[in-house]
């Protein structure tokens, strides 16, 4: 989490990553003290889950991926939507360590093909991830575009940094099972 201040400025981690409760602080310890406690040898490392941020904004990009590698997740980073589907396709197919996505975090908008229109021609031919669309442009067409095409959900920009966090970790968890429209 320091990096994310060092990185950003203090202005910006305060207002974007910090923690606003005692749960939030009681969480984030808890996965410090789990993280130090594999690091230290006392139980064997788990693999960590990978995670794909698409997004065209590169400081916006920088922000996610530095807040989500905090929390221990493995992060590949595209910023345009031809490189989200050359992603997607390479990993469900095969990649250097064989595994593929657990999520997509993916801007609707982006320069050359949006983040839907690559998860639609994806199509049937390869098995997607679990799909999280962010958009500042989150009218109804969107979501329900994003819905045909099997994304989990649409967060709206702008979003609150804690509450992706969150979500993130409560989707992997198995303890969040959010569908558009629910």
């Amino acid at each position: 989490m320091a990096l994310v201040a060092a990185a950003f400025g203090r202005s910006i981690w305060h207002r974007l990553c910090r923690p606003r409760s005692k749960r939030q602080l009681v969480r984030r310890t808890s996965l410090v003290e789990s993280a130090s406690a594999q690091s230290s040898g006392d139980k064997p490392i788990a693999p960590s889950r990978r995670l794909l941020v698409a997004e065209d904004d590169k400081e916006f990009r920088g922000l996610l991926t530095a807040a989500l590698r905090s929390d221990g997740y493995e992060i590949v980073e595209v910023a345009t939507g031809f490189e989200l589907l050359d992603a997607l396709m390479t990993s469900s197919t095969s990649n250097a360590n064989g595994r593929s996505f657990d999520l997509v975090i993916s801007d609707v908008r982006m320069p050359g093909l949006s983040g839907i229109t690559a998860l639609a021609r994806l199509g049937d031919s390869h098995r997607a991830p679990p799909v999280v669309f962010v958009t500042a442009f989150g009218d109804d067409e969107v979501h329900e575009q994003a819905r045909q095409v099997g994304a989990i959900d649409v967060l709206d920009k702008p979003l609150d940094m804690d509450d992706l966090r969150a979500f993130v970790a409560e989707f992997l968890a198995g303890t969040r099972q959010t569908i558009i429209g629910r």
